[in-house]
C-alpha cells in the first residue's frame, strides 16, 4: 500500500454533451469516493457523437486553474487528459517539475470517435515532454503510434531510441505492433504503459507494460457495444486507484474491472451510448 491521499486533480477538455472530458472524469473520481479539482485546458461544442470545434484556453489560465486547483489541499495524483496545445504541454511539464505530485496519469486524448482534432500537430510532437513526467501513460493504439514517431523518438533525452523488431518471438522482445509500441513509450520515459486495443464484439484486451513484463487484461464485457468516453473512464479510475493507496501494478486492473462493471449501467443519446 502506497501513500493514501484521496485527491485527484484533473486536467482535461471541456465536453458538454458529458459523454467525456473533464464532466467524465469527475463523475468517475466522484464514484470511486475520491475527491476531485478540476482545470479546463479547452472548451468544445462536441456533441454525443463527438462531432463540433475547440476553442483553446491559454497556459496562463490552465495554471491560474492548477494552482487554485492543488492550493493547500496536500499531497494529490494528477490526472492529464485533453490539453490540446504546444503550449499547455510546455506549462504542464514544468508545472509538474515544481510541484511534485504523488503521481501522473497521462491519457494523451488527441481526436474524438467523432473525428474531432482534440490536439494540434505542434502538440504532438511535444508530448514527450510530458511521456517522460507519467506514472502511467493510457493512449489507445491509434493514439500510440501517433506519439512513437520517430520525431518524438528523437526528442527524447539521451541516445535515440530504435524502433524494436517484431518478427522474433523467441525473447521477450515485442511480439506484436501493440507490445512495440509500448517498449518504445516506455524509453520515452512513461514508467507504466496501459494500451487500450481495438475491441472485439464483446472481449476488450487492455496491454499493461510495466518495463519488465507485458500483462494483457481481458476485458470481458457483458454488452456488445462501443461506450464514449470509455477511455476518460479508464484514466481517471487508475488515478483514483492510485490516490487510494494501490501501486499502479494493482490500480490498474481494478480500474480495468471498475469500468467494466460500468457497461451494464449506459444510457443512449442521439444514438450514442454513454456511460450513465
Amino acid at each position: 500500500m502506497g501513500l493514501v491521499v484521496h485527491h485527484v486533480v484533473v486536467v482535461a477538455g471541456w465536453d458538454p454533451s458529458g459523454g467525456g472530458g473533464l464532466i467524465r472524469d469527475l463523475r468517475t473520481l466522484r464514484d470511486l469516493k475520491v475527491h476531485a479539482s478540476g482545470v479546463v485546458a479547452a472548451l468544445t461544442t462536441q456533441d454525443a457523437s463527438g462531432r463540433g470545434r475547440v476553442e483553446p484556453v491559454s497556459s496562463h489560465v490552465v495554471l491560474d486553474q492548477l494552482n487554485s486547483a492543488s492550493h493547500s489541499k496536500g499531497p494529490f495524483v494528477l490526472k492529464i487528459g485533453m490539453v490540446y496545445s504546444r503550449a499547455n504541454i510546455e506549462a504542464l511539464a514544468a508545472w509538474i517539475d515544481r510541484h511534485k505530485p504523488v503521481a501522473v496519469v497521462l491519457d494523451p486524448v488527441l481526436e474524438s470517435k467523432g473525428g474531432l482534432k482534440l490536439a494540434t500537430r505542434d502538440a504532438v510532437a511535444a508530448y514527450p515532454r510530458l511521456i517522460r513526467q507519467a506514472t502511467v501513460l493510457t493512449p489507445n493504439l491509434a493514439e500510440a503510434r501517433s506519439l512513437v514517431t520517430p520525431e518524438n523518438r528523437r526528442a527524447r533525452t539521451g541516445p535515440r531510441v530504435a524502433a524494436p523488431a517484431f518478427h522474433d518471438r523467441s525473447s521477450r522482445r515485442p511480439r506484436s505492433e501493440a507490445e512495440g509500441a509500448a517498449l518504445l513509450l516506455h524509453r520515452l520515459g512513461a514508467a507504466h504503459i496501459l494500451l487500450k486495443l481495438p475491441a472485439s464484439r464483446r472481449s476488450k484486451i487492455d496491454l499493461h507494460f510495466n518495463g519488465s513484463q507485458y500483462v494483457e487484461h481481458e476485458n470481458r464485457r457483458p454488452r456488445p457495444y462501443e461506450v464514449r468516453g470509455s477511455g476518460c473512464t479508464l484514466a481517471s479510475a487508475v488515478a483514483a486507484f492510485i490516490a487510494r493507496g494501490l501501486p499502479p501494478d494493482r490500480a490498474i486492473p481494478r480500474a480495468i474491472e471498475f469500468v467494466r462493471t460500468r457497461f451494464s449501467k449506459t444510457v443512449v443519446t442521439n444514438g450514442v451510448r454513454l456511460f450513465a
